[in-house]
């Protein structure tokens, strides 16, 4: 199930085992959403020790069944966690195909799109594999171990005592996997209390909130309803998106009483526990005003409950080695050779694909470097010159025509100033080419002229600096 951690995986082997029990291989993966539960959502947060608990549990009673068991571990990197999973396999011998191994060995990390969702196409060709070899993997210990688990019992809603019994709701919710028959608490409606099962600790609960708004994942994540458990000495609250899940309970001393109750609760009550599928705290969520119960994961007092103390971090840095007999990672497709597939054909079509865009690019280069040249002054005066020196009329107008061109420009410094900033981003040498021009040199003259006006600037313009821009430019077609 996507999104629950291996408090689920416990939780159905418990309630499927007689299914189970006649399975020629129980294949199970539960690293990538511990990792995500305890290490990478962090509002979730789930303890260290709990999860520990909970794998220590499942791993025992994968053992205890007396089946080939394949742990699949994915490329989702956490030492700690996928260490612990090693630790077990290792410890019961159970057959492992370590893609997280594979993917660290041969540099693979960055190229794998999801880590959380490997790609279907070779997790298809890792799955026929599995079936072919399927007479291949082993037994793991038998007879070595005692099951020291506590007593798991699973308790649905039919199974306790309903208070204020109104608005009661039961309705089969169902999707490709999953059929379940689902108890609706409403808002304002019944109560549930425990009938027996005392001193029993619930280690989860198995939800389904099927709102029919939730129309894909990660929008079912904002769409949540919770829960209070009360025994008269604390509370416990969970929170459920819009999903088939099973969360754990990570408060490991919450145990049940006479007194514990089950009812809806409001959003208003603080929360101490949270789970990334049920985004409760962020402003994008919406309450709904019923939530769906399927069952109760509850765990006797007595049994080991697996307190000692762990070095997560020594944990994390061990090199654990799973024993070549029970290790068929070799079943993993060619993942690199794919890689270098792809990285060949992508860079062979990169340049066939980037080539219009790079053309586009150069094209845009030059054509900015034209526009910052003709919003110079120099450019504008010189091309006013030119247009207007073809008629009696023209020379007539040009004097206001330049003084007003220079006026507009002093309120265009906003404009130039920008330009000025995008010059680092040009191509310097059209700049300098496009600054070479007639138009722009008579201009660039004009302007020095008119800063000696008083010196006879005008005069040496029209009769020297014109005729020698003239000579210099009368091969070129500038104009």
């Amino acid at each position: 199930m996507g999104g629950t951690s291996s408090i689920q995986r416990l939780y159905e082997l418990i309630r499927n085992k007689t299914i189970i029990k006649n399975a020629n291989l129980i294949i199970c993966e539960s690293s990538v959403n511990d990792i995500v539960a305890s290490a990478i959502s962090e509002k979730e947060s789930l303890p260290l020790n709990v999860l520990y608990r909970n794998v220590q549990w499942l791993y025992k009673e994968l053992y205890v069944l007396n089946k080939k068991v394949l742990i699949i571990i994915f490329p989702t990197f956490n030492n700690r966690i996928n260490n612990l999973h090693r630790l077990l396999c290792q410890k019961y011998n159970f057959n492992v195909i370590d893609m997280a191994n594979y993917y660290e060995i041969n540099n693979l990390k960055d190229f794998e799109p999801d880590h959380l969702h490997p790609l279907s196409s070779y997790m298809k060709k890792l799955g026929e594999s599995i079936i072919e070899n399927i007479s291949s993997f082993k037994l793991g210990k038998t007879n070595t171990f005692v099951n020291d688990n506590p007593t798991f019992e699973i308790i649905t809603p039919n199974q306790m005592q309903i208070i204020l019994s109104k608005n009661i709701t039961k309705k089969t919710f169902e999707n490709s996997l999953f059929k379940e028959e689902t108890f609706i608490l409403k808002k304002h409606g019944t109560m549930l209390k425990f009938k027996d099962y005392f001193d029993f600790k619930i280690i989860a609960i198995h939800f389904w909130n099927n709102d029919i708004s939730g129309k894909d994942w990660y929008e079912c994540f904002f769409r949540t309803s919770g829960i209070m458990i009360d025994n008269g000495i604390e509370h416990i609250i969970k929170d459920c998106g819009c999903l088939n899940s099973v969360q754990e309970i990570q408060n490991v001393n919450f145990k049940i009483t006479k007194n514990t109750c089950v009812r809806y609760c409001d959003k208003n009550i603080p929360r101490k526990e949270f789970h990334h599928t049920a985004a409760v705290w962020d402003n994008r969520n919406n309450i709904i005003d019923e939530i769906g119960i399927i069952a109760f994961f509850l765990a006797s007092p007595k049994g080991n409950y697996h307190t000692e103390t762990i070095d997560f971090q020594a944990l994390g840095n061990e090199n654990i080695i799973i024993s070549k007999d029970y290790d068929f990672s070799y079943l993993i497709p060619p993942i690199k050779f794919y890689k270098e597939i792809v990285d060949e054909y992508c860079c062979l079509m990169d340049n066939k694909k980037l080539t219009p865009f790079l053309k586009q690019i150069t094209n845009l280069n030059h054509n900015l470097a034209k526009i910052k040249i003709h919003n110079h002054l120099s450019y504008k005066l010189g091309y006013i010159m030119i247009k207007n020196s073809k008629s009696l009329l023209g020379y007539i107008k040009m004097p206001f025509i330049l003084m007003i061109v220079v006026l507009m420009h002093k309120e265009q410094n906003k404009i130039n100033h920008f330009l000025k900033e995008l010059k680092n981003d040009l191509n310097n040498e059209i700049i300098l080419k496009e600054k070479e021009c007639f138009t722009y040199k008579l201009g660039a003259a004009f302007i020095k002229a008119s800063k000696t006006w008083y010196k006879g600037g005008y005069i040496r313009f029209l009769f020297m600096d014109l005729s020698r821009l003239k000579k210099e430019f009368k091969n070129k077609n500038k104009y």
